[in-house]
């Protein structure tokens, strides 16, 4: 079991948290409409991993987004 950076692009920016899952073919296959990271982007500094690690995908409105991105 790993944890995938994942983005939810919104139109204006994204939204960024990790989402638990064997691999990252099997989250990206699990929910589609998410951009997933085989591994962090070069760009991805120590400040954006706390946010993101901040933002649980078990609660709204994480939980939310997941939910429309499984059935997208």
């Amino acid at each position: 079991m790993g944890s995938f950076l994942a983005c939810h692009d919104y139109g204006q920016g994204g939204v960024w948290f990790y989402v638990e899952g064997d691999t990252v073919d099997q989250v990206s296959r699990e929910f589609p409409a998410l951009m997933f990271f085989p591994s962090d982007p070069p760009w991805w500094n120590e400040e954006f991993e706390q946010i993101a690690r901040q933002n649980d995908p078990t609660k709204p409105p994480f939980s939310d987004i997941l939910e429309k991105a499984r059935t997208s």
